[in-house]
């Protein structure tokens, strides 16, 4: 996985050779997307002598203003943040780092998780939710 230089999702990315994912619908030229409960992303981090950061830009779709979704991010099973996004209709770009515990991390394969729920909406609203990833920078607390 490369250090300091951000892994872009979509048809358009280059994402193929360094991250392997589950879940996500791979078909957009400038993202990968899931409404599943839950999608991942296994990437190959390396030798690891500290924490590591993980840079997201990524997209949240909402189906109306008054919808929440709470992602709950995972490094190994293990959840590392969780945060609800809520109060607009439709898609919204934003950025989040998360911070992955050196204790929750395998050098050989460390998957990345994104735990979907929305549980006071009905099965049609949650269906309209949907996550995107746009790209992934490994920031800090591996050996270059």
């Amino acid at each position: 996985m490369p250090r300091a230089r951000p892994v872009t999702f979509g048809t358009a990315g280059n994402y193929e050779r360094r991250v392997t994912l589950t879940g996500f619908d791979t078909g957009d030229a400038h993202s990968v997307w899931t409404s599943q409960q839950v999608a991942s992303a296994r990437m190959h981090l390396g030798e690891l002598d500290g924490d590591v950061q993980i840079e997201l830009t990524y997209s949240v779709h909402l189906p109306n203003a008054d919808f929440a979704l709470e992602i709950t991010a995972l490094v190994n099973g293990v959840p590392i943040e969780t945060w609800t996004e809520r109060g607009w209709s439709g898609w919204r770009r934003a950025q989040r780092t998360l911070t992955a515990p050196l204790a929750a991390c395998q050098g050989i394969a460390t998957w990345l998780a994104f735990r979907l729920s929305s549980p006071s909406a009905d099965a049609s609203q949650a269906q309209a939710a949907s996550f995107a990833l746009h790209a992934m920078e490994v920031r800090t607390g591996a050996k270059d």
